[in-house]
């Protein structure tokens, strides 16, 4: 079994990566712009903010 040589792998692998590269580039010309963040990172965020505050809160009540 021969095993591909690594820098012709790191060669194609450039080449992919310039492809994929310049099709961003052409969608953000034609007015595709990609959202920055994902909505659903931001509620997780949210939510796990809310819900320390929710735990340090009782951890008060309780008086921990």
């Amino acid at each position: 079994m021969k095993l591909p040589h690594p820098l012709k792998k790191a060669r194609d692998n450039r080449e992919k990566m310039k492809q994929e590269a310049q099709q961003i580039v052409e969608n953000y010309d034609k007015g595709q712009k990609p959202k920055p963040v994902d909505n659903k990172i931001i509620w997780y965020v949210i939510v796990g903010f809310v819900f320390v505050f929710i735990l340090k809160c009782l951890s008060l009540f309780i008086g921990v």
